[in-house]
């Protein structure tokens, strides 16, 4: 046994156990999760932090674990049969009326075996990219594309003016909210509501919708996780990335290009805000927030500097969203006594894939505790909105409630559910329009719609690539197929290295 163990060939085994993992992390990725692109991944693999929530990570670590052991135990077994039973010459036979024709393929040997592994790692790792879309990106970073100076609107030169009242902002992103979630009566995909209170939030103000109902915003190229998404969101932009073999390493001048909502605010006397249960420091939001309009940040670290939790208090991302909404109010309170208008942002946690987080006093009425977990969400959204609208400073708030963008959670909408769209509302905005449905509109539309809602003019109506949705210009999605501006962003842009990244881009390149 020891003399037949001493002809499996060690290096085959380690090929052939790397190629079966990255085509089973592959398929992995490619049936656990919904929505999520190769940009996603590599950023999320190269930002510098230490914040996450196991529960988002615990698949792949189980495939892990499990995998390399169980796949070494095969190959080794392999490699130990074909050294004993496959040491010889290799033929296959022919019998063609009762003749017997024989032929030699090759003598199988240590040589050749190393060689068929040496194929069969490159034929797994190539099935692996292709399946998460790694040769279309790489691909399409060797293409340019023109769609920035065609069509993006420089969001430095935008002119923009407060000639009357200036309402303070309160903007909540939920993570992963889709107006999917509504029910079928009103556009949405259950026979019974996910988000009722939401849902009738979205019928009693406004929500720009793609259908007659209750629906949303589509979500690009460049907007799909959640720090792309409030960039989005704020600047009418798109997170692209420099991968050159060099980390996106820029954060000293995070997209020193583009000129966001926080700064807009800050040039008109607002101050700038923002609360999440998650460290701030996770995939560059700190950054973004500080260097685009000088937010004070409330985060993770802060509610421990300030002992509003113990030190060693980890729960989900941080904290959950029951602390997030009672430390939001007791700022809010301190903020809205001040003489001045503000922009106060929220960004929860409790839905995000896998499965959400299920707080301690939610019911579970649905059959998954994904969707229990965005009905007791929209139970606690309802009661905070609900208590701002007694406070004082709310006849002069306006309230934006949207999505970050779709979930990535797969296998939680039926089937035949094709348009995934971001929800949207606007509470006591100072303008209205009756144009709201059957809209093709996108997140980057969020950025000049949130300032004139809370009373700024915009000349142009356009900024980045987004369209004051209050106005009678088209968006960009309304005048192109979003699958040709999709394939667009995935390509090099000249625009975006120069333009947008700026020095960053050359601090990138090394």
């Amino acid at each position: 046994m020891k003399e037949k163990l001493k002809k499996i060939n060690p290096v085959s085994v380690i090929l052939l156990t790397l190629g079966s993992l990255l085509l089973i992390l592959a398929l992995y990725i490619h049936f656990g999760f919904d929505n999520i692109t190769i940009e996603q991944l590599i950023f999320s693999a190269t930002v510098k932090t230490e914040a996450t929530s196991f529960d988002a990570i615990k698949g792949g670590l189980t495939i892990i674990i499990i995998g390399i052991p169980a796949i070494l135990l095969i190959y080794g077994l392999i490699e130990y049969l074909m050294s004993k039973y496959i040491r010889g010459r290799v033929t296959f036979e022919i019998r063609f009326f009762k003749k017997r024709f024989e032929h030699d393929l090759f003598t199988m040997n240590k040589k050749r075996r190393l060689i068929a592994s040496i194929v069969i790692f490159f034929i797994m790792a190539f099935m692996g990219a292709h399946i998460i879309e790694l040769d279309k990106y790489i691909i399409g970073k060797f293409s340019t594309t023109e769609i920035f100076e065609n069509y993006y609107v420089d969001t430095n030169e935008a002119e923009i003016t407060f000639e009357g009242k200036k309402n303070n902002l309160i903007y909540i992103y939920v993570e992963s909210l889709e107006s999917n979630l509504a029910s079928k009566l009103n556009g949405g995909v259950f026979e019974k509501s996910v988000i009722p209170e939401l849902e009738n939030y979205a019928l009693d103000y406004t929500n720009f919708s793609n259908n007659q109902g209750v629906g949303g915003l589509y979500s690009l190229e460049g907007s799909t996780w959640t720090v792309a998404a409030m960039i989005a969101q704020t600047s009418g932009t798109p997170l692209r990335l420099k991968i050159d073999g060099n980390e996106y390493s820029g954060y000293s001048q995070m997209m020193p290009g583009v000129k966001s909502l926080g700064e807009y605010l800050k040039d008109n006397g607002y101050s700038n805000y923002i609360m999440m249960g998650s460290d701030a420091s996770y995939a560059g939001r700190r950054d973004y927030f500080t260097q685009h309009g000088d937010y004070k940040i409330y985060d993770y670290l802060w509610a421990k500097k300030e002992k509003l939790i113990p030190q060693n208090y980890n729960v989900w991302w941080g904290f959950e969203d029951s602390k997030l909404y009672k430390f939001a109010k007791e700022q809010l309170i301190k903020i809205a006594a001040k003489d001045e208008p503000f922009n106060f942002t929220l960004l929860t946690a409790d839905t995000h894939f896998i499965d959400g987080y299920l707080d301690e006093t939610c019911d579970s009425i649905f059959p998954t505790r994904y969707a229990n977990s965005f009905h007791c969400s929209d139970g606690m959204l309802y009661e905070f909105v609900e208590w701002i609208k007694k406070q004082d400073f709310f006849k002069d708030t306006t309230i934006i409630i949207a999505g970050d963008h779709p979930t990535m959670q797969s296998n939680f909408y039926p089937s035949w559910v094709t348009e995934r769209t971001v929800y949207n509302v606007f509470i006591n905005s100072q303008v209205n329009t009756n144009n709201i449905k059957n809209r093709i509109a996108t997140t980057f539309d969020m950025y000049p719609t949130t300032l004139v809602s809370i009373g700024a003019t915009i000349k142009g109506n356009k900024m980045g690539f987004g369209t004051n949705l209050y106005s009678d210009e088209k968006t960009l999605t309304e005048s192109i197929d979003i699958s040709y501006i999709n394939k667009e962003f995935g390509k090099k842009s000249f625009y975006y290295d120069n333009e947008i990244l700026g020095a960053s881009y050359y601090e990138m390149k090394g």
